[in-house]
């Protein structure tokens, strides 16, 4: 059975995306990118493993829910069991919009390989399962100032890739949102991240 390597999903999110939406962060990164406030889910070996049924299960047990974003991580490093979790939840929640953060440019995912005969492409694969996608690493010495970002970017470098025209609103968003899980942790959301608290 298809496992993801996960760090977190959380629920309620303003941030990533437009309504309330569930978010899925994948644990492993080999992208590095320069002053990532995320370096807990850059471990391959971190986070824990879930079947691909049971994070479809997790991402659509709120109702309220109007959609999900993934994470990481870096969600193109497990893209076929992330791909499938896409197309699942769609097919469970048809109205859902999918939102993408990737740290790999729109050029180098040109050049990755397909995993469907259907497609030349990782891109093409992306194109048909995601609505907008943010692409590129994060740059901390590219930073947009804090109460000037939109459009879910945090590095003036980073793009936006709208797929389809489901996702189109998304310049005001809040930045930045915490939240107090059942343990006490504060937790994070949002383009500005730890940012907010410096």
């Amino acid at each position: 059975m298809q496992t993801l390597r996960v760090h977190s999903i959380s629920h309620n999110s303003v941030t990533n995306g437009p309504g309330t939406r569930s978010v899925l962060h994948v644990q492993g990164c080999g992208l590095g990118c320069l002053g990532c406030v995320n370096k807990s889910t850059w471990p391959t070996s971190g986070g824990y493993l879930l079947t691909v049924d049971e994070v479809v299960a997790r991402l659509t047990s709120k109702p309220n829910s109007e959609g999900i974003t993934i994470s990481g991580g870096e969600p193109l490093d497990q893209w076929v069991a992330v791909k499938e979790v896409a197309q699942r939840v769609l097919r469970k929640r048809p109205a859902h919009t999918v939102v993408l953060f990737s740290g790999y440019t729109p050029e180098e995912i040109l050049e990755q390989p397909a995993h469907s005969p259907r497609f030349e492409n990782r891109w093409e694969e992306l194109s048909a399962t995601v609505d907008t996608a943010v692409l590129g690493r994060f740059d901390a010495t590219k930073l947009v100032p804090l109460g000037q970002r939109r459009n879910l970017i945090s590095s003036t470098n980073q793009v936006v890739q709208h797929f389809s025209q489901e996702v189109m609103e998304i310049s005001d968003l809040p930045e930045a949102e915490i939240d107090i899980d059942a343990q006490g942790r504060l937790v994070y959301r949002g383009v500005a991240g730890h940012s907010i608290l410096l």
